[in-house]
């Protein structure tokens, strides 16, 4: 695969090897996994791979067997928060020839600090027949511009504005307190004149 196309081209090119994947594409696909130069699409390889190796989906134990013998460094064992990942769930109840795969992508752009797009992928296996219950993708492209407006260096919800606003709140908060704080002392200045008038008057009163 050329290494100069973008990671999101690159790990598509390697999906649709990998549908019908061979002895001899997978070899050809671990010396590339060797020497892969980016980090985003050596990830996605090595989830995928790795995932694989451990899938009870009976449509894919052909291409299991292939990678039983191969093993994969943890070189491309990276943050998921950050990088391309595979993600699947199987499991196959071979006394009832019934199981289910849960499969999701996540994939990154080395141009983008969100990922670019998604899948999931919900299959059952009934008696030998795989049944696509439920599937969703979609990609976004142009969302990072956006954010950045907004909490960028430069945005409205920057960090230096966020501390202004928090510094100007915290300021009205007092100025606040302070009228409070005089309305009651004004009322208990109030009340303690009228106490002291009644008090007097009641002292009057008696005498």
């Amino acid at each position: 695969m050329n290494t100069e196309e973008d990671s999101e081209i690159r790990i598509a090119a390697y999906k649709t090897i990998m549908e019908c994947a061979s002895d001899d594409s997978i070899k050809q696909i671990k010396k590339i996994l060797v020497k892969e130069p980016v980090n985003q699409v050596g990830s996605y390889i090595w989830s995928h791979l790795s995932n694989l190796m451990e899938t009870s989906d009976p449509h894919k134990q052909t291409i299991r067997s292939i990678l039983e013998d191969e093993t994969l460094k943890a070189e491309f064992d990276m943050e998921k928060r950050k990088y391309s990942r595979n993600y699947e769930g199987s499991i196959f109840l071979e006394k009832i020839n019934t199981g289910a795969t849960v499969e999701s992508d996540i994939i990154w752009s080395s141009k983008s600090f969100i990922p670019r797009s998604g899948m999931f992928n919900l299959t059952v296996d009934l008696f030998g027949n795989a049944v696509n219950l439920f599937e969703i993708g979609g990609r976004i492209e142009g969302l990072e511009y956006f954010l950045e407006s907004y909490f960028g260096p430069n945005g409205y919800f920057s960090e230096t504005n966020v501390k202004a606003a928090s510094t100007e709140t915290a300021v009205d908060t007092i100025k606040a307190d302070k009228m409070k704080i005089d309305r009651i002392d004004k009322r208990v200045r109030f009340s303690a004149s009228n106490i002291s008038e009644v008090f007097i008057f009641s002292c009057q009163y008696r005498v």
